[in-house]
């Protein structure tokens, strides 16, 4: 079975969906999708460009800057190997290796978040200052 290793080389996190699935994909992170899915998603390897224009549609990208959004992404072709696991608990170890994984990247991108906010909230709170103070001179030179 193989499957496609992508990279999100934006800025911004993208999300898209196949065949019941989701997926988030974070600014540098990989993410694996099944071959099917990173063709529909992403028109992978694909050169017909009426199908290509499709996929960028998929994503609100059918502008000049479309291109530059779907250059940004990085794909490997890979084939999974089934592989036998020696016991349940095992097979826990390696899914919660997986989900830890999967939240560290919400974690950090969530910090990032708050960050922004953080000072967003600086500049509003300077802002304000700034237009009482001027709500003052004016009040002052209209007595």
């Amino acid at each position: 079975m193989h499957s496609v290793v992508v990279t999100n080389n934006n800025d911004i996190t993208i999300s898209d969906g196949y065949d019941g699935m989701s997926w988030d994909f974070l600014p540098n992170q990989k993410v694996t999708v099944p071959l099917d899915a990173a063709v529909f998603m992403f028109a992978y390897g694909v050169t017909d460009p009426v199908v290509i224009a499709a996929a960028y549609r998929r994503h609100g990208w059918n502008t000049t800057n479309g291109k530059q959004y779907m250059d940004n992404f990085d794909f490997a072709l890979i084939q999974m190997v089934p592989q036998e696991v020696a016991d349940e608990a095992d097979a826990l170890k390696i899914a919660l290796e997986e989900c830890q994984g999967k939240l560290d990247a919400v974690e950090t991108e969530l910090g990032n978040n708050v960050t922004a906010l953080a000072t967003a909230n600086e500049l509003l709170a300077k802002q304000t200052q700034e237009i009482a103070d001027l709500q003052k001179q004016v009040a002052s030179l209209t007595t």
